[in-house]
């Protein structure tokens, strides 16, 4: 698995078990479009629900998803038509509504009477969002809407039967390498560890794979189960943690190219010479020693691309992906629970992104591997009848949360 990026990764990476696939059930026709208008005119009759949270300027919406990432998927989303793309752009009482819908979608799923109606058996369960305001040009994490949203996937025992792992040193191509695992997953999670310390709002951090045994590489956060969602500690966990990638991104590419701002469209700037970025790290109080020689590796690895080049990437996206790096700073968090008991800390995890073209839900961790690519495109299509069955899911896990007279947009479905 050698390649220019290879040294960035943490000893024993080629070991990590991945899945480079697995199909998922999909619409008769994939809905593969980005919102370039406002929330109700895009989702039209797929919001199923929508309401400001009281106390707060948000305004939130249940979608069932135009391009779904599993049989029984949908999405909290914040639904003003002013995006709103990062944590800390919603209130905290907004972002502390969102999260704890999510947690009872996981309390809808483990329900018994759920699990027996839709066969859930041993359901796999994984909520994810991602971030990237500033990348248009090239695919990237958020390509679809640059609104923040909430996802909430839930992949029934008989769809995982088909999943396969393998090491990920097998993988062979760099593309699908770094989409599995991004280059700057280990090194960013650990610039950022070194902003925030081993604690965050006092739940411990790791960055070491083989001490989170079952979660995506990255920085890891220990939760105290699933019920953590609904209070005030995850929320604060989140929005610490997008202050200090913000902070971290910004000083770490000012050393590296001289500015903070983010790319323009089809814009890289071209790097500062080896011993400036070595000088301009080294000025930085709160970087560890290792980690700054780590990234002067990767400045090493990368390389200014010409007007051809950037021309040429335009024209092809699987170029555009493997040359061309994100515009600016680019993560994911993922929540999923890490393997044992049922009451398991849940593992929330923040990977940062340097050349990845898809967001985190796209790639969850599922029965101990560490990244399952899920092939959205060639799966089986749904039948009437399993849309049917989708369809009543969301409408119960809706039903369930007694939000009584929620507002419904025009063309939304009724519970």
């Amino acid at each position: 698995m050698k390649d220019r990026f290879t040294d960035l990764y943490p000893a024993g990476a080629a070991d990590l078990p991945v899945a480079a696939s697995l199909a998922v059930p999909r619409f008769p026709a994939a809905a593969e479009r980005r919102n370039d208008t406002g929330v109700d005119a895009f989702y039209a009759e797929r919001l199923l629900a929508a309401f400001r949270v009281p106390g707060t300027p948000d305004r939130i919406a249940l979608v069932d998803k135009l391009f779904p990432h599993a049989r029984f998927d949908a999405m909290w989303l914040a639904a003003d038509d002013e995006p709103r793309t990062a944590t800390t752009d919603m209130a905290r009482a907004g972002l502390e509504r969102v999260l704890s819908l999510g947690r009872d979608f996981v309390r809808y799923v483990r329900s018994p009477a759920t699990a027996a109606r839709y066969a859930l058996g041993d359901a796999a369960v994984h909520l994810c969002f991602n971030y990237d305001r500033d990348t248009v040009d090239r695919d990237n994490a958020m390509f679809y809407d640059k609104r923040f949203h909430l996802h909430m996937n839930c992949w029934p025992e008989r769809d995982l039967e088909g999943l396969s792992a393998q090491p990920y040193g097998s993988i062979a191509d760099p593309v699908m390498r770094r989409r599995l695992i991004d280059p700057l997953a280990y090194l960013g999670a650990r610039v950022l560890r070194d902003l925030t310390g081993p604690t965050v709002e006092g739940q411990p951090t790791e960055v070491e794979p083989d001490r989170v045994p079952g979660a995506p590489v990255g920085l890891a956060v220990r939760l105290a189960g699933w019920d953590a969602l609904a209070g005030p500690v995850a929320a604060g966990v989140l929005r610490t943690l997008h202050r200090g990638a913000e902070q971290a991104y910004a000083e770490v590419r000012a050393a590296f190219v001289g500015s903070a701002e983010p790319s323009g469209v089809w814009q890289r700037p071209a790097l500062l010479p080896e011993a400036e970025v070595r000088r301009r790290l080294a000025a930085i109080g709160w970087l560890g020693p290792d980690t700054a020689a780590d990234l002067l590796t990767l400045r090493n690895a990368l390389r200014d691309l010409g007007p051809g080049e950037i021309e040429a990437a335009r024209e092809d996206p699987r170029r555009a992906v493997r040359s061309v790096t994100l515009a600016g700073l680019d993560y994911s968090v993922g929540m999923s629970q890490a393997p044992g008991p049922e009451d398991a800390p849940v593992l929330l995890t923040l990977q940062p992104r340097l050349l990845g073209d898809v967001g985190g839900a796209g790639l969850p961790p599922l029965r101990g591997l560490r990244a399952v690519r899920l092939d959205r495109r060639s799966g089986a299509v749904m039948t009437d009848g399993e849309i049917a069955e989708r369809s009543a899911f969301l409408l119960g896990y809706l039903a369930s949360l007694g939000l009584g007279d929620t507002a419904v947009p025009p063309g939304g479905r009724q519970a």
